[in-house]
């Protein structure tokens, strides 16, 4: 239930946060801002799978989603002071 609540969750975020892009920076660095976007949507769907995978092999799958909870608690309190 709570993997599917990520999921819709993040399938209504990702559309938001990558139109928020251009307001994030000046239009002169919009496609270095759009590139470094997309780098790092990338990276984080080959990394988190194999981190999320490193943390229930070596702690609990209770580990991996408290562990997504508070990088998403991070980016929400990074955002809010903004």
């Amino acid at each position: 239930f709570f993997t599917f609540l990520s999921g819709c969750a993040g399938a209504m975020f990702q559309p938001a946060w990558q139109s928020a892009v251009t307001e994030q920076v000046p239009a002169r660095e919009l496609s270095a801002a759009i590139a470094l976007d997309s780098f790092s949507l990338n990276i984080a769907r080959t990394a988190g799978p194999a981190l999320g995978g490193f943390v229930v092999a070596t702690l609990s799958p209770q580990a991996a989603f408290g562990f997504s909870v508070l990088t998403c608690a991070w980016l929400v309190g990074v955002l809010a002071r903004a």
